[in-house]
């Protein structure tokens, strides 16, 4: 017995190592940040810096809605806490340690979280009663045939919410199978976490709740407790945070958004569509709508993910953008791929005898002489479940290697004055994964290791996280066969990853902006304002690569309006308080007496520095 709890925790630590080293081929170094990911990134950065969570630096990145300008002037993040919380000791570690950059290690999370995801995945199905054959099978379907592995590159709050909820049916298996509170408060944390990261899901909260009532079994008053004490903790934070920024606990910026759509009619779309329809986008899941029904044991299961994964689909349906803006598949439905992906656990494999097969703890059914006889319903049952595998494995690396990105600009240059979304959502003139299959036989990847058609390999660095891809699936079959060697191999793997972005990093294109920082930070007084002026997006991209600068910075939008929305707040606070204002000017930068502000508010301009293709301008009373 314990040797066999040594080669499942092995198991799973080795699967960790083996998908985070196949996240990571397709790993990017870019940030989109003109959408969600830049405004989460900006509030990690601002946590760290500065010890707040304002994020005015990031003026200049995208339009802002009024409702996340706060009572105090300063601009804040309408996203969820978590995944700026969690990406917090990266960035750290990023700003102490010079040998990588910034937004490279912030990144890591989501490919973190995707890989552990699948680990705890892994560990559930066992508890519930799975053979390891079929829960190795569960966690990598998961793991390489789900959105998932798309949603790993960036670092949007889906990963994390998924890793949320893997704990959730870690925890109620422990519940419903041995009646323990651990289970129950494991439960509890792990749906928390999913709320930390993406308050809309809190609505699976009263379902793990009414199962823990029902069958919680003769502690069930206890159970229930124990599971609702760590998600009234979360939303306790996320209250406390809505009271930092907007001064009132339920105001979250989302403004005028709302629920205004008929739940069926998204809960169809997101199933459904073209565009993103998740039986299209990941084909898998079709195999596990019978999967879940065919969970009979423990009692309970089946109500809680069937009762879950319902009251998710139908919530997010009704959301005015149910589709989730531009986005790969139905991505406000990814946090729901753990329980989904419990479901094909329950699809029987049975021989010609009627008796149900089961690998023994030596290994998979093909490691056997002679492979068991199936009957002819379980033949079937097995080749469309390795077609849907490959179909989903396939639309999945697609999605992992081109931006989504690219297919909206072309659908934006083909149908005008259209919005792209929309356009693609029902037909499949607009459809995504073939966009993609062109772009990658034209070479035009989103990877680190070749970030355009243009863009030459990085081999040496590609090479290093192929070895560790390579050194993790030896650790895995490893593991599997129970050798003392797998947990080895699974930190060479990860060590392989390392020194793989740690190659390209170094071998990467001068950084303009390196000296930007530095430069403000010497000739800048300390207690300076910084306004910093540039709105391409590469271009910011780079400085916040290399930006270790710990003075506040704060962005300024070239556009007239938006200047006055979001940084004149600032220019007149430092005015009453006599503090210094100071403009970094890159070459894209406009002037910086282009507004008009300046001549009524009597700043002049006098340029102090020219250095790495950027002024320091210092704006002081005119005399």
């Amino acid at each position: 017995m314990v040797y066999l709890v040594l080669v499942q925790r092995s198991l799973a630590l080795a699967l960790f190592a083996f998908v985070f080293a196949a996240y990571m081929v397709t790993y990017t170094r870019a940030l989109d940040l003109n959408a969600d990911a830049g405004t989460m990134f900006a509030v990690t950065e601002s946590m760290v810096k500065f010890a707040r969570t304002s994020i005015d630096q990031a003026n200049n990145m995208q339009y802002v809605h009024p409702g996340v300008i706060g009572p105090d002037g300063s601009r804040y993040s309408k996203y969820g806490l978590g995944q700026s919380l969690a990406a917090v000791p990266f960035y750290a570690i990023g700003l102490i340690v010079p040998a990588f950059g910034l937004v490279d290690v912030t990144l890591l999370p989501n490919p973190l979280a995707g890989a552990l995801s699948a680990a705890v995945l892994f560990v559930a199905a066992l508890e519930l009663g799975a053979s390891r054959p079929r829960a190795l099978a569960v966690a990598l379907l998961y793991a390489l045939c789900t959105s998932t592995w798309v949603y790993a590159k960036g670092f949007g709050s889906e990963p994390l919410s998924e890793l949320g909820f893997a704990v959730a049916c870690w925890g109620m298996a422990i519940l419903l199978t041995r009646q323990e509170m651990r289970g129950a408060a494991l439960a509890g944390f792990g749906v928390g976490l999913a709320i930390l990261a993406r308050s809309s899901v809190a609505v699976a909260a009263p379902v793990l709740l009414l199962v823990a009532l029902r069958y919680g079994g003769p502690r069930r008053w206890r159970m229930t407790f124990a599971a609702a004490v760590p998600m009234i903790a979360t939303v306790s934070v996320i209250a406390f945070y809505n009271w930092l920024r907007f001064g009132n606990p339920a105001q979250s910026g989302y403004g005028d958004e709302s629920f205004t759509v008929a739940p069926w009619v998204g809960a169809w779309g997101m199933l459904f569509s073209p565009g993103h329809g998740l039986f299209i986008y990941a084909p898998i899941m079709i195999a596990a709508v019978p999967g879940l029904w065919m969970l009979r044991k423990p009692a309970g299961l089946r109500v809680w993910l069937i009762g879950t994964v319902l009251v998710v689909l139908l919530l997010h349906g009704a959301w005015w953008s149910w589709w989730g803006g531009w986005s790969y598949g139905p991505r406000l439905l990814v946090s729901m791929m753990p329980l989904l992906s419990i479901g094909l656990s329950g699809i029987q494999v049975v021989a010609k005898n009627g008796t149900r097969i089961n690998a023994d703890e030596r290994g998979f059914y093909s490691f056997y002489p002679r492979f068991p006889r199936l009957s002819a319903s379980s033949f079937v049952r097995l080749t469309g479940l390795g077609f849907l595998a490959g179909l989903s494995f396939l639309m999945q690396l697609l999605g992992a290697l081109v931006s989504q990105n690219v297919f909206y600009w072309q659908v934006m240059a083909t149908v005008p004055d259209v919005d792209p979304d929309v356009a693609s959502l029902n037909t499949l003139e607009f459809f995504m994964p073939l966009t993609n299959l062109s772009e990658v036989l034209r070479g035009c990847l989103d990877v680190a290791w070749k970030p355009g058609v243009d863009s030459p390999f990085d081999y040496v660095g590609l090479l290093f996280v192929v070895s560790g891809l390579l050194i993790g699936a030896i650790g895995l079959g490893l593991a599997w066969r129970g050798g003392r060697a797998a947990g080895y191999l699974s930190a060479l793997a990860v060590i392989g990853v390392a020194l793989g972005m740690l190659a390209h990093y170094y071998q990467a294109e001068e950084n303009p902006y390196r000296a930007l920082g530095a430069a403000a930070e010497a000739c800048a007084p300390p207690d300076a304002l910084l306004l910093f002026g540039d709105d391409k997006a590469y271009r910011t991209r780079l400085v916040w690569q290399v930006n270790r600068s710990t003075r506040r910075i704060v962005g300024v939008s070239p556009d007239k309006g938006q200047m006055q929305m979001h940084a004149l707040p600032h220019v007149y606070r430092a005015l009453q308080t006599g503090q210094p204002i100071w403009y970094i000017q890159t070459e894209d930068s406009p002037p910086a007496d282009l507004w008009g502000e300046l001549e009524w508010l009597n700043l002049c301009s006098v340029e102090v520095l020219t250095d790495a293709g950027a002024r320091l301008v210092e704006w002081t009373p005119c005399k």
